[in-house]
C-alpha cells in the first residue's frame, strides 16, 4: 500500500487489514485456472502442442458462464470469512 494511502486511512482513523501478500483463496481466476486443469488433464497426455491447445479451447468453451457467476456472487463472503480470520489465510 502506497505511503499517501497509509496516512490517508490513519489521520481518518479507517481500520485496516493485514492482508496476505498471496491469497490465492481470494482470487477468482485462480478458481478457474483450477477448473480448467481438471478438464485438460484428466487422465490425458497430448502428443502435441497443438494437440494441448485443442483441449484448452475446449474447456475454455465447456465452462459454463454460471460458474463463473457464481464464483463473483462468493467473493463478499470469501472477504467476511477473511475478516473474521482476523486477516489469516481461510479455506
Amino acid at each position: 500500500m502506497a505511503c499517501v494511502v497509509k496516512y490517508y486511512l490513519v489521520d481518518n482513523n479507517i481500520a485496516t487489514l493485514a492482508w496476505p501478500t498471496r491469497s490465492p483463496d481470494l482470487k477468482i481466476m485462480e478458481n478457474v485456472w483450477h477448473l480448467l486443469e481438471l478438464h485438460i488433464y484428466q487422465n490425458q497426455l497430448y502428443s502435441s502442442h497443438q494437440e494441448m491447445i485443442a483441449a484448452i479451447q475446449d474447456a475454455v468453451q465447456k465452462t459454463r458462464p454460471e460458474v463463473i457467476r457464481d464464483l463473483f456472487k462468493s467473493i463478499p463472503s470469501q472477504f467476511l470469512k477473511v475478516v473474521k480470520a482476523d486477516g489469516a489465510k481461510i479455506d
